[in-house]
């Protein structure tokens, strides 16, 4: 079975993003398994990309939003909080791991191992890629 797209959300002054990026780099070492690495401050999200994210998170939208914590997720709808992180990109949380059609929000960045685990034992159990993948895009 083929491994879904990996991708890491981050940003480049979070020590956070900069821990998660680290046992990205530890897993690719380990397997070969491809991530492509995103800073979404130089590289926003379009509001498509931001809508896929969310239907992928597996938590209420308004966490994807540092600084919202008080804000009710009843009362806060998807759109509200697309508009926000196009205005506010820097505002996301942060890291924030997508497998495939899943996604977390990896805080503490161990998470990232604990979601990757599944991909860790399959890449293992076959010979690693000549060429470990990391891309940031």
């Amino acid at each position: 079975m083929p491994t879904p797209p990996i991708t890491l959300y981050v940003h480049e002054t979070c020590s956070k993003s900069a821990a998660a990026c680290t046992h990205v780099d530890h897993l690719i070492a380990r397997t070969g398994v491809g991530v492509a690495v995103r800073n979404y401050v130089s590289e926003p999200l379009s509001a498509d990309e931001l809508h896929g994210l969310l239907a992928a998170l597996d938590a209420d939208p308004v966490r994807l939003v540092r600084g919202w914590d008080d804000r009710d997720p009843a009362s806060t709808s998807t759109d509200d909080v697309v508009r926000h992180l196009i205005r506010h990109p820097e505002d996301m949380q942060r890291p924030i791991l997508q497998l495939g059609d899943r996604a977390i929000i990896a805080r503490p960045p161990e998470l990232v191992i604990e979601a990757l685990q599944p991909v860790i034992d399959t890449a293992t159990t076959r010979a690693p890629s000549d060429t470990p993948a990391r891309s940031v895009d």
